[in-house]
C-alpha cells in the first residue's frame, strides 16, 4: 500500500471520525498491523482515493498506535458499532512528515 506521510492535513481525531460515522459519510476503516502495533486509516464516501490517519490531539503527525488488536477492536465497536474494518497484516508505518 502506498502511504502518504501523516500530517495535520491527513489526520483525523477520534471525535471527528465518530461524527463522520454517525453522519454515514465514512466509507471504510482499514487497520494496519505493524511490528510495533496497529493503526487506523479512514476513507470517506466523498473522497475514496484519500486516506486519513486516526491520530491523537497531541501527536497529529503520527498515527495513533494501538499495541493490542483486541483493545483496538473493543474501542472501535464502542465508537463505530455499525462500521466494520479491513485488517492488513505486515504493513509499515507511514513515512515521516517533513516540515518543509
Amino acid at each position: 500500500m502506498n502511504l502518504l506521510p501523516c500530517s495535520l492535513a491527513s489526520s483525523i481525531l477520534e471525535g471527528d471520525l465518530e461524527l463522520a460515522a454517525q453522519q454515514q459519510t465514512l466509507d471504510k476503516l482499514i487497520v494496519m498491523e505493524t511490528p510495533g502495533g496497529f493503526y487506523v486509516i479512514a476513507r470517506f464516501l466523498w473522497a475514496k482515493d484519500r486516506d486519513w490517519y486516526l491520530t491523537t490531539r497531541r501527536k497529529r503527525t503520527e498515527p495513533r498506535l494501538y499495541k493490542d488488536l483486541i483493545r483496538l477492536n473493543k474501542n472501535m465497536k464502542e465508537i463505530f458499532p455499525t462500521v466494520g474494518f479491513e485488517l492488513l497484516r505486515d504493513q509499515d508505518m507511514p513515512p515521516a512528515h517533513s516540515a518543509d
